[in-house]
């Protein structure tokens, strides 16, 4: 991966690898046939309200795109130790991409720790805080920082750091149908800029997300939508 394209994405860690499923060609659709519904297993753990229950799992596609197509994939992998610290891990994988994500759940909310894709290894200091403490969603309500990225290319030896700093603010809040059901979101629009050495803004990335609790993303920041879930929406208010 060019170093480059990691300081023009750092708006998450999520985000630094996730972009590059952006700039893949849509998979050429075969002939008309009929596409398969898709099956739907539910969990045997009750969701939280941010999901991280080991084994859940989301699938998503482009809008418009046939149900049977290769989807983006996203997977609770589980507790795991990282340099003394546990996290929980995800895999996001499909649609030419393969990367896992470490999160901290701490009762002042998310926090995104590190992310290991193809060649490179990232992380912040201090952690992004990717949301709030649980329940406290709702419009108008903003969180940010600033952080220190570190990107190690493992397989050139190579470490790069940069600044950045980060803002969400949930701009609304509203009832949405995708393939996956009916649900009620939360949209979360996104900013970050990259910071050079001396402080100046070199880029700005905006994006934006829907957010169900107890469900996960049903929108992603990469404009992908919920088309299947293992979890079963608990009932909830925005």
């Amino acid at each position: 991966m060019d170093p480059q394209q990691l300081t023009r994405s750092p708006a998450t860690l999520r985000q630094l690898a996730r972009r590059a499923a952006w700039l893949l060609a849509l998979l050429s659709a075969c002939a008309p046939a009929p596409a398969p519904r898709t099956h739907v297993v539910q969990s045997a753990q009750p969701a939280t309200y941010y999901p991280r229950q080991t084994g859940a799992t989301w699938r998503f596609l482009p809008e418009g795109e046939r149900r049977d197509a290769p989807p983006l994939v996203q997977r609770v992998e589980g507790p795991t130790v990282v340099d003394g610290a546990r996290l929980i891990a995800w895999r996001t994988f499909g649609r030419g991409l393969d990367l896992r994500t470490y999160r901290d759940y701490r009762p002042e909310g998310v926090f995104i720790v590190r992310e290991e894709g193809p060649g490179y290894v990232t992380t912040t200091s201090p952690p992004i805080q990717e949301w709030p403490a649980e329940g406290t969603l709702a419009v108008g309500l903003s969180w940010g920082g600033q952080t220190r990225a570190t990107v190690h290319f493992t397989s050139a030896q190579e470490t790069r750091a940069f600044a950045l700093t980060y803002r969400f603010e949930v701009v609304d809040a509203r009832t949405v149908t995708v393939d996956a059901g009916t649900f009620e979101v939360f949209v979360v629009a996104f900013e970050s800029a990259s910071l050079g050495p001396g402080g100046e803004v070199l880029e700005t990335l905006r994006q934006e997300v829907w957010f169900a609790p107890f469900v996960g993303e049903v929108r992603t920041d990469s404009g992908l939508f919920l088309v299947s879930t293992t979890l079963q929406a608990a009932p909830t208010d925005p």
